[in-house]
C-alpha cells in the first residue's frame, strides 16, 4: 500500500518493497528463485559489484534474462544523501480505510455485510439437477 521514491536507497527492500513499477519478487521470479538472500536492502542489490554475485549460479536462461533487466533498472537510478520518502500507492498523506479497501480488492465500494444490528444475512439459492 505504499510505494518509496528513492533518495538513498536505506529504508526498503530490493525484492519485496514498491519502489519501480512493480514488486521485484513479482516483476522477476524466476531470478528471485536463484537469490541468495531474499531480504536485503535496495542499496545492497543496487552497489553490488558484480550483481550477479548476489545469486547461486549457474542461471536458467529466464534468469539470466531477468538479471540483465534488473541490472539496466539499477543503473538507471541515481542515490544521494536524502531520506527515502514513503507515500500512500494513492497519492495522499493520510490513510484512508476505503481507498486501502479499494486497492486491496479492486472495488470502489466495500460491501455491507451488515443488516446494521451487528448479524450478517447472506441468503444463497443453490438448484442441483441430476441427470
Amino acid at each position: 500500500m505504499a510505494r518509496v521514491k528513492i533518495n538513498s536507497g536505506t529504508s526498503y527492500l530490493l525484492w519485496d518493497d514498491l519502489w519501480g513499477s512493480d514488486v521485484l519478487a513479482n516483476k522477476f521470479p524466476e531470478l528471485l528463485s536463484f537469490a541468495k538472500k531474499r531480504h536485503i536492502p535496495f542499496i545492497h542489490g543496487h552497489t553490488q559489484n558484480p550483481l550477479h554475485s548476489l545469486f547461486t549460479l549457474p542461471l536458467s536462461a529466464q534468469a539470466h534474462s531477468q538479471l540483465s533487466l534488473l541490472h539496466q533498472e539499477l543503473n538507471e537510478i541515481t542515490l544521494n544523501e536524502e531520506l527515502d520518502v514513503w507515500a500512500y500507492i494513492w497519492n495522499a498523506e493520510t490513510f484512508s480505510v476505503n481507498k486501502a479497501y479499494k486497492q486491496l480488492s479492486g472495488f470502489s465500494h466495500p460491501i455491507r455485510l451488515s443488516n446494521g444490528y451487528g448479524k450478517v444475512r447472506a441468503r444463497t439459492n443453490i438448484k442441483c439437477s441430476s441427470g
